[in-house]
């Protein structure tokens, strides 16, 4: 799959107009909630930035957001599946709310030429974002179809995954997550039954010490079989 942008944006970054562009209107798709839109002039400012690692907070759980995104790396991974179910679920007729920069939404301001906002909402970039987004959901489809897979195993209705749907399981995870981990997670971690009983609950192994330490014992007393 090409990549979206051909080189980083953010902090310490090239912040080509063009992929700057890109990646104001993928992060306005993927804006929780009512968070104002980002200009897509092609000015990497201190909105994007600040959105940037956001993101890297909550998605990709970094202690220590770098406020980048590179070609190749996580935070576009990860900015990509996630938007691009946002926008398969909106083409598939879901009634979601319009997306940050289109008529309807919150913050939506018609575009006007000039330097700061593109001359019309099917702009170029924007184009390119969205044909992007198609090639990602449909990679992401495959991941979930494999990953289906693996977490109904041992539920008595699906044979064991073939090597292929535990590799792709592992891709689709992240980095550092190998085959073999899928693999005994699926079959050793979740027991006998998989990762969800007959009558479709999950299967979850309860840790009472984690909760002991998250809760600071003041359970330990009334429920000392929670706590």
């Amino acid at each position: 799959m090409p990549n979206l942008i051909g080189a980083s944006v953010g902090v310490a970054s090239k912040n080509n107009t063009l992929d700057v562009q890109k990646m104001a209107y993928l992060l306005n798709i993927l804006a929780y909630g009512p968070m104002p839109v980002i200009a897509e002039g092609g000015t990497c400012g201190a909105d994007m930035i600040a959105r940037i690692k956001f993101v890297q907070g909550t998605l990709a759980g970094m202690q220590h957001p770098d406020g980048q995104v590179s070609p190749n790396g996580p935070t576009l991974r990860l900015v990509g599946r996630e938007a691009s179910m946002q926008y398969a679920a909106k083409k598939a007729g879901n009634k979601l709310p319009a997306l940050p920069g289109e008529p309807g939404s919150a913050g939506y301001q018609a575009p006007q030429p000039g330097p700061l906002l593109p001359s019309a909402p099917n702009a170029a970039h924007r184009a390119a974002v969205v044909a992007w987004l198609d090639a990602t959901w449909q990679v992401v489809l495959t991941n979930f179809r494999d990953m289906a897979a693996v977490i109904s195993y041992g539920s008595g209705t699906n044979a064991e995954p073939s090597t292929e749907a535990y590799a792709a399981a592992a891709k689709s995870i992240g980095d550092g997550v190998e085959a073999a981990m899928v693999r005994a997670f699926a079959t050793v971690e979740s027991g006998p039954l998989g990762a969800f009983s007959l009558p479709g609950r999950p299967v979850i192994a309860y840790e009472g010490h984690w909760f002991r330490n998250f809760t600071n014992s003041d359970y330990d007393q009334n429920f000392p079989l929670l706590s």
